[in-house]
């Protein structure tokens, strides 16, 4: 079988989208920001590419009429819809291997937005975090300094409480280069890519803005699973974190004293004596398992 890629950039920014190719099941009235293209594969199928924007303002009218696009749309053999579509109140879990699942989301940050900050931070703090985590967009904090995750602003600042929201969540930024660029302005990182395990993403692609934007374009790979091959005959150890005895652990690390013995010494040297007393309490409190062959 002769596999067939069509690689597709779908932007929705409002100053960047242009029709190309109406496609004939689209309605013309209630998407005002909207571009679709219908494409040719093998034989007689072909993939409709679309892009929609919905309002958080949106008439009712104008909802109904995007439900009813769906229903009335004659599927081809090939669909990639994407989208603003702003319906927060939905949980976009997409289920992997036995009981893993991703969260998948975007958010965009107003960079005059106020009382919205602490809903965003209490978001991250009350996530219930999935064994994937994605999420992508643009959080307008040209603040924060993400080659070392600090801000130049005070710890009252929002970029700080934002900063710490992440870093609270145990969530990895992976964009390491500016993104947006304006004229006499100096590029700033501001649109990131936050995931729950490092080894998620081996590499990202910087592209050219697209039409009007100051926005970089960004190309990822994510990796959801990886293969480890190990020798037929080769035995390793695994820790069964499940299993662990964490009220021990707790006590143990207690008993240590650590804020008494970390008092007066430097930030390598604390971490040096933290770093010791965590690994020995999971020797002491996590039992291990033994797995042979490809895992």
């Amino acid at each position: 079988m002769t596999k067939t890629e069509v690689e597709v950039f779908v932007c929705t920014s409002r100053t960047v989208l242009r029709a190309t190719k109406k496609y004939a099941g689209l309605p013309s009235v209630e998407f005002r920001e909207s571009v679709w293209c219908d494409v040719k594969l093998n034989r007689n199928d072909n993939l409709l590419v679309g892009g929609i924007y919905r309002s958080p303002n949106s008439s009712s009218l104008n909802n109904d009429s995007l439900n009813s696009f769906f229903s009335r749309l004659s599927m081809p053999s090939h669909t990639l819809i994407c989208g603003d579509l702003h319906y927060p109140e939905i949980n976009w879990n997409v289920k992997l291997n036995r009981n893993d699942n991703l969260l998948d989301g975007g958010i965009y940050r107003s960079p005059n937005s106020s009382v919205n900050n602490d809903s965003l931070n209490s978001f991250f703090s009350r996530l219930s975090m999935p064994s994937h985590t994605l999420i992508c967009g643009d959080l307008h904090y040209p603040e924060i300094n993400w080659n070392n995750f600090t801000s130049n602003k005070s710890d009252e600042h929002k970029s700080s409480k934002f900063l710490d929201a992440i870093q609270d969540s145990f969530l990895f930024q992976q964009v390491d280069k500016p993104t947006h660029f304006r004229a006499n302005e100096e590029p700033t990182l501001i649109d990131l890519i936050l995931t729950n395990e490092e080894a998620m993403f081996p590499h990202t692609d910087y592209l050219p803005p697209l039409g009007l934007s100051h926005h970089s374009g960004l190309r990822f790979d994510y990796t959801c699973y990886s293969e480890i091959q190990f020798n037929q005959s080769e035995q390793i150890e695994v820790y069964k974190f499940h299993a662990g005895n964490y009220d021990g652990m707790r006590i143990f690390v207690s008993d240590l004293n650590l804020l008494n013995n970390i008092s007066n010494v430097s930030a390598e040297e604390a971490w040096s004596s933290i770093d010791k007393a965590l690994t020995t309490a999971r020797e002491n409190f996590v039992p291990k398992k033994k797995i042979i062959g490809v895992h």
